[in-house]
């Protein structure tokens, strides 16, 4: 047995609107995203943590960190987002010495560049000019 009809709905709120549109948005960005590049890291002398990590066309860092110098790491887990740039195409290391100071670099295919010694906190060093 049916109750009586009861009031007439409002539309959904147009910040949850929006919440959501974005929230498909991203999805089906992520779908284009792909491994663009892989290099090799160390941090510290004792103990030396040891790894690879990977840049994505969207500028996301993963790294897959070694269980020591001996033993390749097991898992891969999100470092952190370069920038919202979606055209990312490369990841570079330059190492120094003993002291095993290095510094990373990524480009995109607009010619954007970035650097960072730790993986996570990025600076943009300016635009290498194409034109």
């Amino acid at each position: 047995m049916m109750g009586p009809m009861g009031p007439a709905g409002s539309s959904v709120p147009a910040d949850q609107l929006k919440k959501v549109e974005a929230f498909l948005t991203q999805n089906n960005e992520s779908s284009n995203e792909h491994i663009v590049a892989i290099e090799s890291y160390t941090f510290g002398l004792a103990p030396r943590i040891t790894g690879f990590c990977f840049l994505s066309s969207h500028g996301r860092i993963f790294k897959m960190e070694n269980k020591n110098t001996q033993v390749l790491g097991e898992s891969i887990t999100l470092v952190g987002k370069i920038s919202d740039h979606h055209d990312f195409i490369s990841l570079s290391r330059i190492a120094y010495g003993e002291d095993i100071k290095q510094y990373f670099v990524a480009v995109t295919k607009s010619g954007i560049v970035f650097t960072t010694d730790d993986l996570k906190t990025w600076k943009s060093q300016g635009n290498i000019p194409l034109k």
